[in-house]
Parts: structure tokens; C-alpha cells; sequence
């Protein structure tokens, strides 16, 4: 299963406001599907800020992790990169004491 883009280099540090984190997309990815490793949690809620649109996500095992502390990670799908990707923020509504 393909991973698509590591966020490094992508995102800016997430922003973290009580139980939400915001993952600002600096650059464009090269796919519409974006690993936040090390975040390997399910959030309650994943949402496009640009657009208003819930987006999908699932979480996956990373075997080029695999004898790292963390080897999974959330994966953002369905990321509109048809020009113009850069720049967009997705909102992640995360269980209480989880983005902390």
C-alpha cells in the first residue's frame, strides 16, 4: 500500500488549540495522499479548511519504520493537487488528551 507523500518538508510544525491540530500543506505533494508520520492516531474528524470538505484518512503500517518507536501513521487521501495544492490547511479533530 502506497503512502504518497512524507510530510516532511511539506507542512510546517502543526499547530495544536485544545483537542485539534492544524497541518498546514506548505508545498505541493506529489499525490493526493499525504503520511503524517509520526501522527499515527484516527482523529474523530479530518477537515479541508480551504474547502469545508471532510476528508479521508485511514492509518497504515509503515514497514521502513518498523523498528522505530512509532511505525504507523495517519494518512491524509483524496488531496485536491490538480495546481495549487500548497497553502492548504486540514483540521484535525482529535479524542481529548490526544494532541497534547
Amino acid at each position: 500500500m502506497q503512502c504518497g507523500s512524507h510530510a516532511q518538508g511539506l507542512v510546517n510544525p502543526a499547530e495544536v488549540i485544545g483537542n485539534t491540530l492544524y497541518v498546514h500543506l506548505v508545498e505541493e505533494p506529489e499525490t493526493a495522499a499525504v503520511c503524517l508520520h509520526p501522527i499515527a492516531t484516527v482523529p474523530r474528524c479530518a477537515t479541508l479548511l480551504n474547502t469545508g470538505e471532510r476528508m479521508e484518512y485511514d492509518v497504515l503500517l509503515l514497514p521502513r519504520f518498523a523498528h522505530a518507536p512509532v511505525n504507523r501513521s495517519l494518512r491524509l487521501k483524496n488531496l485536491p493537487v490538480s495546481g495549487g495544492a500548497a497553502g492548504l490547511v486540514v483540521k484535525l479533530e482529535l479524542e481529548p488528551g490526544l494532541a497534547e
